[in-house]
């Protein structure tokens, strides 16, 4: 039903940490990618 209306379901964070050890790419690569801020940024 997601896809009906257009959105995207968001990946649990195991599945994106599997992409990420089958990619060779560490987790902290990821979220400088997608632009995410420090936990501690967020007020």
């Amino acid at each position: 039903r997601k896809i009906e209306t257009g959105r995207a379901p968001t990946p649990a964070f195991f599945t994106v940490a599997a992409l990420a050890r089958a990619l060779e790419l560490s987790l902290d690569a990821i979220e400088e990618a997608c632009g995410a801020a420090p936990l501690g940024a967020v007020s």
